[in-house]
């Protein structure tokens, strides 16, 4: 049998619903198979939790504005010309990410990832407090209008997915 760990909460929080894997209901399990890996890792469970107590997920996603795909070359690109692309969509990527800073003043953490791809240059995650959401939100409005080839998507609240142990972004 295994077993399969979806989050963990502190003693008292709401009871888990919907359903998990292959449409199985979720439970809550405060003794069984896991229990020992709770115990061993309680003090950072603990700490993790308390990381994130009131807080929530807002992904901000950037996409460039008025991307359109030309008809492709024929002749296959150099290799220097392709460099030479790749790195330009990189800074381009990193100007965006440099007009977004004013959002970590409102975050208690956040995760970035550049992706210079021909349409999306930066996604983000903010650990935001639930209070802060609106003023939050009101900041990503202002830099979108800043920001006149990229247009930025705001996503949340989520639960804080991408700050727990090991998640990606």
């Amino acid at each position: 049998m295994s077993l399969l760990v979806y989050g963990i909460v502190e003693a008292g929080d709401v009871a888990p619903t919907g359903r998990g894997l292959d449409d199985r209901p979720l439970r809550g399990l405060a003794e069984g198979p896991v229990r020992e890996l709770l115990r061993r890792r309680r003090r950072d469970l603990l700490a993790r939790l308390l990381s994130v107590r009131g807080a929530v997920e807002i992904g901000i996603r950037a996409s460039w504005l008025g991307h359109v795909d030309g008809v492709p070359d024929s002749r296959p690109p150099s290799g220097g010309s392709y460099l030479r692309d790749r790195f330009e969509l990189r800074q381009s990527a990193r100007r965006v990410a440099s007009v977004l800073e004013p959002l970590t003043s409102l975050s208690r953490g956040s995760r970035r990832s550049l992706v210079p791809q021909p349409d999306l240059p930066v996604l983000d995650a903010y650990l935001v407090d639930r209070g802060r959401v609106q003023e939050f939100v009101a900041m990503v409005e202002q830099l979108d209008d800043w920001l006149e080839d990229v247009e930025l998507v705001c996503t949340g609240p989520w639960p804080p997915y991408s700050f727990a142990e090991g998640a990606p972004v």
